[in-house]
């Protein structure tokens, strides 16, 4: 995981435990199966997708999904976020296929410049947020392709 986790992931396991600290541009080899980190902060400081080239595929974690985007607590920030989907554009096309950690997958790569659209227009109050179908102190913000979870 990436070190920024490290001292959360060790609050909410209560115990020592073993961790190897991935970083920017490091490759995880799995045996003929390669991936790269691709840091993404914003939807928390530590957030990663792992880039497949050879299979042209993206896990692309929590950030990118047609489900819920959590954008409210601590280490939330959506010109983070923003950023690092932007950043994703330097290998768009390197990619067609996004598996997602939740919600319906996979899902195609032209989600990601809408989650880009419809962050900017709920950052710039373009799109009014909404009771949020469960308890929560933020609001819902639906951007067609995903809705936001936002304060």
């Amino acid at each position: 995981m990436h070190p920024v986790k490290f001292d959360r992931y060790y609050q909410a396991v209560g115990r020592e435990f073993t961790a190897e600290p991935i970083w920017e541009d490091d490759i995880i080899d799995l045996g003929g199966q390669c991936f790269e980190i691709i840091l993404l902060p914003g939807h928390t400081p530590g957030s990663i997708a792992l880039f497949d080239d050879e299979n042209k595929i993206l896990i692309g974690g929590d950030s990118i999904q047609a489900g819920m985007i959590f954008m409210f607590g601590l280490g939330r920030n959506i010109d983070a976020y923003i950023h690092s989907m932007t950043k994703l554009t330097d290998i768009y096309g390197s990619f067609y296929t996004v598996y997602p950690s939740h919600g319906s997958f996979p899902v195609d790569y032209s989600i990601i410049p809408k989650l880009i659209t419809g962050a900017e227009q709920i950052r710039d109050g373009k799109i009014e947020g909404t009771k949020a179908p469960f308890e929560t102190p933020a609001e819902l913000y639906d951007v067609g392709v995903a809705k936001f979870l936002y304060k």
